[in-house]
């Protein structure tokens, strides 16, 4: 499984640098296919199995159910590793991270799902130093190789819901498949926290932050792993109140090109093309406004942080959005469609920057866009809304993971934006909060 390589430097007292090197995989003499060729095809029905007999056993004792097994959210490692978040929302996932091992010359449809790091990690004695994996929701890769995955703490989340411990965010590298943070975050949760997913960011002195959209307490809990601290950003909520989804996206905004070229500081010099500044873009999904929390002020407040959201405008329609480029590109779902458009940040919030990327299907909703394997743009697209509606076979869910494929600005017959004007900026009548659609605790696979 692993294709890194690390080497371990001591550079004075104290201080370990770890130089990771990729290693490409074998290809055992066959030719490797195209990146925009490679597509996975995942489902709760292709589970790694260790010992003989052992699905039977947890099938009969009601511990696997395949039909339950929800692969939502994912992160990519440059190789082409797979990490996935299998949220528990009913009875029988054996394990909520999995991992799916690359292979570079064919796609592959059901590859096995095996437990990560271990499937010691999963099971109610946990691991050697006692840790122990709940109910992962979201997970992601940094720029170090670790992978980041937030743990809600309680099960069952579409029906009664049991609360274990306190949430959680895991932190492993996955040069060696171990775990490197544990983190609670029991200070900065309430009983009406709905936590629903993780950006991880490093500030210009190196200090890591997590950013975890908590829309139970219409925040976004900032957490500095460095001095074990935190703060939340009051992010004002929309029609829904506090039953609704808030999404996120990092991105590297270049406020020079933004402002048309204009120094918007005044400052004369020091402001040029080359001048970036980290927004973290939020919006609940009633919500008919788009806001940005200034993050790059992290690396300039003391620690007494205190961040507010800047509001930059009315969105033009509906936006779900998906993920970034790791850069200034935002990824979105416009309105009740499943085409997925994309805004430049470095660009005016308006719908004549949105550009269309990808024609959607009608049978797979896209749940986001990540960066990965050799730094193309993956996106997850899955049936679940057939598991929403208990309308889904003993095979369970469907999920597609492949590159994305970026339409030609030449195209003629691209669709126009499905904008939408009325109040809550979704669908007047047809519009409904989601404590009226599902259990609130869901919100995390929209």
């Amino acid at each position: 499984m692993n294709l890194w390589r690390t080497d371990v430097l001591v550079v004075g007292v104290g201080l370990i640098l770890a130089v990771v090197r990729w290693a490409p995989p074998a290809t055992n003499g066959r030719p490797a296919l195209a990146v925009d060729q490679l597509t996975y095809i995942l489902s709760g029905s292709h589970l790694k199995w260790f010992e003989p007999g052992e699905r039977t056993q947890a099938t009969d004792s009601g511990e696997y159910a395949a039909r339950n097994v929800v692969p939502s959210r994912f992160a990519m490692r440059y190789d082409g590793l797979i990490f996935v978040a299998m949220p528990k929302l009913k009875p029988g996932v054996m394990f909520t991270l999995g991992v799916v091992e690359y292979e570079p010359c064919l796609s592959t449809i059901e590859p096995p799902i095996a437990p990560y790091p271990c499937a010691a990690a999963h099971r109610k004695q946990g691991t050697g130093n006692g840790w122990t994996m709940v109910n992962v929701v979201d997970v992601y890769m940094d720029e170090a190789g670790r992978l980041w995955a937030l743990d809600v703490g309680k099960i069952n989340l579409l029906g009664k819901t049991s609360v274990v411990r306190p949430p959680m965010v895991f932190a492993i590298d996955t040069g060696v498949d171990e775990f490197i943070h544990a983190i609670d975050l029991s200070r900065a949760t309430t009983e009406a926290s709905c936590l629903q997913s993780i950006i991880v960011d490093s500030s210009t002195s190196g200090e890591t932050f997590l950013y975890i959209a908590d829309a139970g307490q219409a925040a976004v809990i900032v957490y500095n792993v460095h001095c074990d601290r935190s703060f939340k950003v009051h992010v004002p909520v929309g029609p829904c109140g506090r039953q609704d989804i808030l999404y996120m996206a990092l991105t590297s905004v270049n406020e020079y090109i933004l402002n048309g070229g204009h120094d918007p500081y005044g400052l004369g010099t020091g402001r040029d093309d080359n001048d970036f500044q980290r927004r973290l873009y939020v919006t609940y999904l009633s919500s008919c406004q788009m806001l940005y929390v200034p993050v790059y002020e992290l690396d300039e407040i003391d620690v007494t942080y205190s961040l507010s959201a800047v509001g930059i405008g009315r969105k033009p329609c509906k936006m779900i959005l998906l993920g970034t480029d790791r850069s200034s590109v935002i990824y979105f779902r416009p309105g009740e469609t499943n085409d997925i458009w994309s805004w430049d940040t470095s660009t005016p919030f308006h719908e004549d920057n949105f550009k269309f990327v990808q024609y959607g299907r009608t049978t797979r909703v896209p749940l986001m866009v990540n960066i990965g394997f050799r730094g193309y743009q993956w996106y997850m697209e899955s049936n679940f809304i057939d598991f929403l509606l208990d309308d889904i076979g003993c095979l369970g869910v469907s999920t597609k993971i492949q590159p994305l494929q970026i339409v030609s600005d030449e195209l003629e017959c691209r669709p126009a934006l499905p904008l939408d004007n009325g109040p809550n900026c979704s669908t007047d009548d047809a519009f409904v909060c989601l404590k009226n659609l599902i259990p609130f605790e869901h919100a995390i696979l929209y």
